[in-house]
């Protein structure tokens, strides 16, 4: 029988008797349920209570307690990794140090030697939290500061520290491990197991994917979830760009005030009345980082028709407003260029394939591709006509050209292609959860989400040297700041969250925000911290200033476009 503990905020404590029946009932199912209800208490991601995920919560408070399976643990199917006789663990600080104590010693060996090792440890040292990333490429992070120690395990008995224990930093924060196997990998002369930089560890970006999203609406009965069908239609209309205010879904429902869909403002109405909509996320969310110029996204702007807009018919085209008839590119009218004549002596020589012959920008004649229509008519190649989402509209293969040379609309220009800006090529964003912050004005979140930018001394592209910056911010935990961290990753890869320009206030030459961020838990917008109820669209606006919407996330298998 496997004994479940629960954090007590001093110590691991066991369930009582009629608790671990049920949880060990449970856990012994197939599949496992993804939640264990204890009467006034609830065990959350019971699924993944093995892999270290799991989390008790107090149905009245609200408040979240880590819950594991206590180490050592044999799981039916687990394998115990081979290891030495005796072994302990150490971290890299320039050297390699073993000052941990004898009991924190003992209780990552214990959960070393589980079958299987769990996937994320807790544990805790002068009443301070911290993160172990990876048994095969150990990391050890102190989730306030981000600080990263690489960790590692060393044949032999550890050595004996004394009381007081080393101290690494503020109070309250969290250690866990991802896990890997602790078996396999290559013996080297300063330690046991894998090269701890051989393989992903923290610089690893989350996966995340919008299918991961629950949608619920308030009924007299409490919340209850969509059906799939419902969901799936409003994923495809949540990554529309722009996204529609309203959306019809096929049963005659509609969904009001789309926009404010994260903010919990949007309303379905259907034939059970009006209720509110909730959309949920759950997304593992670090300690991860990204680190440029590695993880920079590929600067190609190539731009994908089949997003920006739609080809137009015959018949949209007739309806064009005289304004609209020419296309701006080449000076030549949409309508004549769709039904351009076919030479007789190219239709009698190629009855459904024929050629037409035109001049190219050097003055070179050359012959273009027309098609017959099932009319008897025919269109050149270079058509058929496009609309851009903007309004304006062009022959598509003169679009095409211009596209390849810059992404815009070549009238109001509208950045169509992705914008790649002039953010430092070399720096850092690093992001991880404090359960233990809680930002005003965002109650029901799950802690706060802390994200760390830091660019070290650089020169620009042109040479121009700048200064390093360090920023510090914070999003809640809950649907908008999870996707305010998708979109920042999306942007900082594409180097447009920050810019480089010459400060308004200092003069300086250096990293300034495109996409602004809190950089104080509390004070207010006026002291860039929160309470602030317009923040999370006025960061969609930036993002959109800079071509980014929740379009750019990935959809996963169910709401693709």
């Amino acid at each position: 029988m496997l004994d479940f503990q629960f954090w007590s905020d001093r110590s691991w404590q066991s369930f009582n008797q009629s608790e671990q029946h049920a949880l060990n009932t449970n856990f012994s199912q197939t599949p496992r349920p993804d939640s264990v209800n204890l009467g006034l208490r609830e065990v959350k991601n019971f699924s993944q209570v093995h892999q270290g995920h799991a989390e008790q919560k107090n149905k009245s408070t609200g408040k979240l307690r880590w819950v594991r399976i206590k180490p050592p643990y044999q799981i039916d199917g687990g394998v115990q990794p081979h290891l030495p006789p005796l072994f302990h663990f150490c971290y890299e600080v320039q050297a390699w140090h073993s000052n941990l104590r004898q009991e924190h010693q003992a209780e990552l060996v214990s959960y070393a030697k589980s079958a299987p090792p769990p996937g994320q440890v807790v544990f805790y040292i002068r009443g301070q939290e911290y993160v172990l990333l990876g048994m095969d490429a150990l990391v050890k992070v102190n989730v306030f500061t981000n600080r990263t120690r690489i960790v590692r395990i060393q044949s032999g008995p550890a050595p004996v520290v004394p009381a007081p224990a080393f101290s690494m930093g503020p109070a309250r924060h969290s250690v866990r491990s991802v896990s890997g196997a602790l078996g396999g990998g290559s013996h080297s002369s300063s330690g046991y197991g894998y090269n701890p930089r051989s393989s992903a560890s923290a610089s690893a970006p989350s996966s995340f994917s919008l299918s991961s999203a629950v949608f619920l609406v308030e009924t007299a009965n409490g919340r209850k979830h969509l059906s799939s069908h419902w969901a799936d239609e409003i994923r495809r209309h949540w990554r529309m760009s722009p996204r529609p205010d309203q959306v019809p879904l096929s049963d005659g429902s509609l969904v009001e005030n789309f926009q404010a869909l994260e903010c919990g403002s949007a309303v379905l109405r259907s034939r059970d009345g009006a209720q509110k909509l909730e959309v949920r996320l759950e997304s593992q969310i670090g300690p991860r980082s990204l680190n440029l110029p590695n993880d920079l996204e590929s600067e190609d702007q190539k731009v994908d028709l089949s997003s920006v807009g739609k080809y137009l018919s015959a018949q949209e085209q007739r309806r064009l407003p005289d304004s609209d008839k020419e296309c701006s590119i080449c000076s030549e009218d949409l309508v004549a260029a769709e039904k351009a004549p076919v030479p007789s002596w190219a239709a009698a020589r190629f009855p459904s394939r024929a050629q037409a012959a035109s001049v190219d920008d050097d003055g070179d004649v050359v012959m273009e591709e027309v098609h017959s229509t099932s009319a008897g008519s025919t269109s050149v190649a270079s058509g058929p006509v496009y609309q851009l989402r903007c309004g304006h509209v062009y022959h598509t293969e003169c679009l095409k050209k211009w596209f390849e040379q810059r992404a815009s609309c070549p009238l109001c220009l509208k950045e169509f292609g992705k914008v790649v800006g002039t953010q430092p090529r070399t720096g850092s964003f690093q992001w991880h959860v404090d359960r233990t912050v809680q930002l005003p004005g965002h109650m029901g979140a799950r802690g706060a989400i802390m994200i760390l930018f830091e660019f070290p001394p650089g020169t620009d592209d042109a040479g121009r040297p700048y200064p390093g910056r360090r920023e510090k911010g914070f999003l809640p935990n809950n649907c908008q700041g999870i996707i305010q961290l998708e979109l920042f990753k999306v942007a900082f890869r594409r180097r447009v969250m920050f810019a480089l320009s010459t400060s308004l206030t200092t003069g300086r030459f250096k990293p300034t925000f495109n996409i602004h961020i809190k950089t104080k838990p509390r004070g207010g917008a006026a002291q860039h911290g929160y309470p602030d109820n317009d923040y999370f669209q006025r960061s969609l606006d930036e993002l959109k200033n800079v071509g980014i919407s929740v379009a750019d996330l990935p959809a996963g298998m169910d709401c693709s476009t």
